[in-house]
């Protein structure tokens, strides 16, 4: 940004006049969304619907499925450190301890 008779306008906008800073603000904001998938949250954790013996595991931001757990089996995935889903990126916390 710079400054223009007292007005701030984005180096980037052809018409000082007319600026919204909108483009200024949609890179800020994916700055802050990518910065946030950084963060590790846990794997949201779904129940089985007729026995909480089976919980099934899934992306907290994009809702990805990793696969699921049970006392006799466990069906699960590779535990990525971070979710591949279309582009997501959110860090996963697989520890168990809170």
């Amino acid at each position: 940004m710079k400054v223009l008779a007292e007005i701030e306008v984005c180096e980037e906008c052809s018409e000082y006049g007319n600026c919204d800073h909108t483009k200024q603000s949609d890179i800020a904001e994916t700055c802050i969304s990518a910065l946030e998938k950084q963060i590790p949250k846990k794997p949201f954790i779904k129940s089985d619907k007729y026995t909480d013996v089976v919980q099934q595991y899934y992306c907290p931001n994009c809702g990805r499925y990793f696969g699921q757990s049970g006392i006799h089996n466990t069906i699960l995935f590779n535990k990525e450190r971070f979710c591949q889903g279309d582009g997501c990126g959110q860090a996963i916390d697989w520890n168990t301890e809170d």
